[in-house]
């Protein structure tokens, strides 16, 4: 077990990564995984849907689903009595049981205060996880609760069309993208080249395919534990859409109690 918290400032959406498992059953609920955030009380007037912490949760019609943590939140309990109690609910003031996806990360805001958001749990099993990325811009996060450097076997693909350096910038288009949000309030962007260039062990220019800066030098950064990043795979006019399949490999590295983004 363990979890990562993501500093959620008043007012503004952050992505976040939840990327952890329920240790009941192994599922990823979202009120089984996400807590830490201020809740306010339902209302038949439905002031609580501008007042309540949300998540919005890319969904398969390419919109988002919104949920909002209230403090009375509506459920049956076990012998079918209605009950309330803190939680994610969706836009009728209900508990939900619905999930997350590993690897897709979701918008996150906090309306009330500043807080901590706390994304806790078990940790995969699994080898690995594949991650689509589709034309396009998509929210995306590792699927461990690790840092996962770029350009490392942390997060690799064997399907990714990268593309060439040129002077004038067109490969600034064309090239897929990771935005990594920064301590700006801004994204910083990579894009990933077939000719990214650094220096060998002897000091020597060289080049290979990778994630590169705006100069075109292949990266050494990590993305934090809990954050997402936005994603994006330009189509390939004049033959076939392309997809990324990051490859996000499980850490063998002692997964920490507690790891703060």
């Amino acid at each position: 077990m363990g979890y990562t918290s993501k500093e959620a400032a008043q007012g503004k959406f952050i992505i976040m990564g939840a990327q952890f498992e329920s240790v009941k059953d192994g599922s990823m609920k979202i009120n089984d995984l996400v807590t830490g955030l201020t809740g306010v009380d339902y209302d038949d007037a439905g002031v609580w849907k501008t007042t309540a912490a949300q998540i919005q949760v890319p969904n398969a019609q390419g919109a988002y689903t919104t949920y909002r943590y209230l403090n009375d939140g509506y459920y049956e309990d076990e012998n079918g009595a209605e009950a309330y109690k803190p939680g994610w609910c969706d836009m009728g003031g209900n508990l939900v049981n619905d999930e997350f996806t590993a690897g897709v990360a979701q918008w996150l805001k906090s309306v009330q205060d500043s807080s901590s958001a706390i994304v806790s749990g078990g940790v995969s099993d699994a080898a690995k996880v594949d991650v689509s990325c589709p034309v396009g811009f998509a929210l995306r996060a590792d699927a461990f609760p690790v840092n996962a450097t770029l350009n490392t076997d942390a997060i690799a693909s064997a399907d990714i069309t990268g593309s060439d350096y040129d002077d004038e910038g067109v490969w600034k288009t064309t090239a897929p993208q990771i935005q990594v949000p920064n301590a700006q309030g801004a994204y910083t962007t990579y894009r990933y080249l077939n000719d990214g260039y650094y220096e060998d062990e002897n000091g020597a220019e060289a080049y290979k395919p990778g994630w590169c800066d705006m100069g075109g030098n292949l990266v050494s950064e990590a993305i934090p534990a809990a954050h997402g990043v936005c994603s994006r795979q330009p189509k390939i006019f004049n033959g076939p859409i392309c997809h990324l399949n990051a490859l996000v490999a499980r850490p063998s590295t002692q997964i920490s109690p507690k790891m703060n983004a």
